[in-house]
């Protein structure tokens, strides 16, 4: 994905969500970004040395405690930069993020 205003030049995702199902939304997506690797039946050990081994940056968790589980991905440290996305009522509860993403509602200003 190109982002002038990122200025973002390579752009790798790691996809564990679900086994590529070949529909449209799925090929637009990947062809979106410079590398797209299903990883959707690997180990979080396995997962983790793939992301050292392409020399990944920042790991964004999208999907938390929900299904398929990958909670166990980030403890093992495999980028520098981790963040997690609120997608439910809470955090993780994990110390293994540096940032969380969330609205005034997950995140209040007091």
């Amino acid at each position: 994905m190109r982002c002038p205003k990122c200025q973002v030049d390579d752009t790798r995702v790691i996809d564990s969500r679900d086994s590529d199902d070949g529909s449209a939304i799925r090929k637009r997506i990947a062809a979106t970004f410079d590398a797209f690797t299903d990883v959707s039946r690997h180990s979080d050990a396995d997962i983790a040395g793939l992301i050292r081994q392409r020399e990944i940056d920042i790991l964004v968790d999208l999907n938390g405690y929900s299904a398929p589980p990958r909670m166990g991905l980030f403890p093992l440290r495999p980028a520098p930069l981790q963040i997690g996305w609120f997608n439910c009522y809470a955090t993780s509860g994990l110390d293994c993020f540096e940032y969380l993403i969330g609205d005034a509602h997950v995140i209040p200003s007091e």
